[in-house]
């Protein structure tokens, strides 16, 4: 068509068709690569796009989980805070408290108390109350209610923390307080309870201050009546005086120890055995032959004297070497003075006993002479001290003062206008 010939005989329709074919296969195969080669560089953008929606659809709120994530460490950072304020408030109470300082210690307790409350441990809330009902006890006026209402808090709290030894404690801080407040039958009805926790415990040592402290409690009874004494001054029989429950037109006799003094002997003696299996402390087995020795002196009988002295030698023996000093002088005071009572202990007793008891006797001496000595150099001191005698004197003057004065005043009394009066004590008598 461009001027180029061609013959018939050349032209071939099927070659040619062919040909033709192969060309307009070229010519879409040349297209379909130039738009497969705009689609490589739009399909990465696809691509990217895709998996941004993907990873969006797949992927948590992020922004939720901060915010968790954020609460839980303020929240951890605030429980470890208030942990830490626990841990120094509690350490610095019970150094005051050590020291005496009872006021700064209860507010250092109270302190640790509203830590504990915040932290929800009832075991450390109980131990920290506990601290605040003792300090609250030593005070000069004790509000009762308030005091025995945080023992009783303290306890339930120390029970529902599994802790028994801070719940005896709080029962026992009842207990001694109703006693101090002079409650003796709560009291007695307190260590009763105190008691039996401590033997369903099965605790030894807690079973033996229960037991010591319940027998105090009934050696405070003062029984109403006369004691009936043989010709040595030993008690053979009580008689119950008026207002007893046994009191009649005749007065009730009632041979040996009352009931509350005879529980008390019993309660010492298991309170010794329990002492004993704690372990080897002299001191505290030596405390406990004490206890008992004295209840047995108070019984009041020949049996019973014998009995306290055998204690009381028993305790010297554990202390003679090793024990406490003061302990020692306690233990050897009070053989010499029931010696002292009772002379008849000593007869026939052979050569250790005379040697036991001589020693004791000495060390009462020494620790007698040892006063005597030290009151003798303050006075020496005040003799040589102008200002220390000056002060002597002058509080002597002021004693010597104020008895004139008062027998001034009781001399105006008597010459006072109204009805006479005589001086004899038996005047109202008609």
């Amino acid at each position: 068509h461009s001027g180029v010939s061609i013959s018939a005989a050349a032209f071939d329709p099927v070659r040619e068709r062919g040909h033709l074919c192969l060309v307009a296969a070229s010519c879409w195969a040349h297209r379909g690569w130039k738009a497969m080669a705009g689609l490589a560089v739009i399909l990465p953008h696809m691509h990217d796009l895709f998996s941004a929606q993907v990873g969006k659809a797949d992927m948590p709120d992020t922004t939720a989980s901060t915010d968790r994530l954020v609460e839980k460490f303020e929240q951890d950072s605030a429980e470890a805070g208030m942990a830490r304020t626990l841990s120094e408030k509690r350490r610095l109470a019970e150094r005051l408290h050590a020291a005496g300082d009872f006021e700064a210690a209860l507010d250092a307790f109270h302190a640790a108390a509203e830590a504990a409350q915040e932290l929800d441990k009832p075991g450390q809330e109980a131990v920290v109350v506990l601290g605040m009902a003792d300090c609250l006890s030593r005070e000069k006026q004790v509000d009762d209610v308030l005091v025995l209402g945080m023992f009783a808090h303290s306890a339930d709290r120390a029970q529902a923390a599994g802790d028994d030894a801070t719940r005896f404690h709080a029962l026992a801080g009842a207990a001694t307080l109703k006693r101090a407040l002079g409650r003796r039958g709560e009291s007695t009805h307190a260590w009763d309870g105190v008691l039996s926790f401590a033997r369903g415990l099965g605790n030894a040592k807690l079973i033996s201050m229960a037991c010591t402290q319940l027998a105090f409690v009934l050696l405070d009874a003062k029984e109403g009546g006369v004691e009936m004494v043989n010709e040595d001054k030993e008690t053979v029989h009580h008689t119950a005086g008026e207002g007893s429950a046994a009191s009649t037109e005749q007065p009730a006799v009632q041979l040996g120890p009352g009931a509350d003094l005879r529980r008390a002997i019993k309660l010492l003696e298991e309170a010794q055995t329990a002492t004993s299996e704690v372990g080897d402390d002299p001191a505290q087995a030596a405390t406990a032959c004490m206890n008992l020795a004295g209840a047995f002196r108070r019984a009041g009988n020949t049996a019973n004297k014998r009995r306290a002295e055998r204690e009381l030698a028993s305790a010297f023996g554990k202390v003679r070497q090793h024990g406490p000093g003061q302990l020692r002088l306690q233990v050897a005071r009070q053989m010499v003075e029931l010696h002292e009572e009772s002379p008849w202990l000593s007869e026939d007793r052979g050569d250790e006993h005379a040697s036991m008891l001589a020693e004791c006797r000495a060390v009462v001496q020494a620790a007698d002479s040892h006063v005597v000595k030290k009151q003798t150099a303050m006075d020496i001191a005040q003799q040589h001290d102008p200002d220390a005698r000056f002060m002597q004197e002058r509080a002597a003057w002021a004693q010597k003062k104020l008895a004139e004065m008062a027998r001034q005043d009781s001399d105006s009394e008597d010459e006072a206008v109204g009805l006479a009066h005589p001086k004899d004590e038996d005047w109202r008598r008609p």
